[in-house]
């Protein structure tokens, strides 16, 4: 397996992961070949590697699911022989993509998934998880695809939850997508020093990552107080959301005595989205 630190971004379509990733690789994140990052689909195609991403969807299969109807799988299921064959071309892929690269990952969304297995591969990972306005995120995806907005928000859930439940007790970042626009700085010095390891990105590069968010546009823009209106969201996705919210932003509290209550907040967090799989699990 690759010896160099691992970074995964997480998040469910339309939340920003694209950017996050592209912020990454500027700073020094190997994802792997180039010729591997572009896929055919109708959505955020860049900065996915191809064989991660097919590996993926196959997993999803077998769970009885596909990227955007996602499964809800029982725990442990990771441990299943039914995945020996694709832990082995796992492992394979990951010495042949980033063998020997210092400072490494990827960003599918379908690893806030799958990640169960993947974490048995690489138990040292650091996490990215992205967030952005549910209302916003659900209304890009039905934009490009023939979806109704109940099936979306449900889809937001489960990967938003399983991301939670897959990443509770590892390093984690909070970053929204909507502070790149209202806050770009801060994003950037967060995204750059989780890639160097603590150290503020030099000038050059805060340079060039001001010139990617620049470029980028916000086609969707909502009140957070619209989710609660909204008869096609579960309450769950409101309260979802909002929690993690108010843990990103007491993530950025230097009050030293505030870090336990961050860390019971993070926990509580956590709990509600098992809680959040179990019931949907039921249905």
């Amino acid at each position: 397996m690759p010896d160099g630190a691992a970074i995964c971004v997480l998040g469910p379509p339309r939340s920003g992961t694209s950017l996050t990733t592209h912020l990454l690789s500027l700073s020094g994140v190997d994802l792997g070949p180039e010729e591997l990052l572009r896929l055919p689909a109708p959505m955020s195609p860049l900065w996915e590697c191809r064989p991660i991403v097919e590996l993926n969807e196959r997993i999803l299969v077998k769970l009885g699911g596909e990227g955007l109807t996602p499964p809800v799988p029982e725990p442990g299921w990771e441990r299943s022989p039914e995945f020996e064959k694709e832990a082995d071309e796992a492992r394979w892929l990951l010495d042949d993509l980033f063998a020997g690269k210092p400072l490494w990952g990827w960003k599918d969304p379908r690893t806030c998934l799958t990640l169960p297995f993947w974490r048995r591969l690489v138990p040292s990972f650091r996490y990215v998880v992205c967030l952005r306005n549910p209302h916003d995120a659900v209304a890009s995806v039905v934009e490009h695809l023939s979806m109704t907005r109940s099936q979306v928000a449900r889809t937001w859930l489960v990967y938003v939850a399983s991301a939670l439940v897959n990443t509770a007790g590892a390093e984690r970042t909070f970053v929204a997508y909507e502070e790149y626009f209202a806050n770009p700085d801060s994003q950037i010095q967060q995204l750059g020093r989780l890639a160097s390891e603590g150290s503020p990105p030099p000038l050059k590069v805060r340079e060039s990552l001001s010139a990617v968010i620049e470029e980028r546009k916000r086609h969707f823009h909502s009140r957070t107080g619209e989710l609660h209106a909204d008869s096609d969201f579960r309450q769950e996705v409101a309260l979802l959301y909002l929690s993690l919210e108010l843990l990103r932003s007491s993530s950025s509290d230097l009050d030293a005595d505030s870090g336990g209550h961050r860390r019971a907040l993070s926990d509580a967090v956590d709990l509600f989205a098992g809680w959040t799989l179990d019931a949907l699990r039921q249905k």
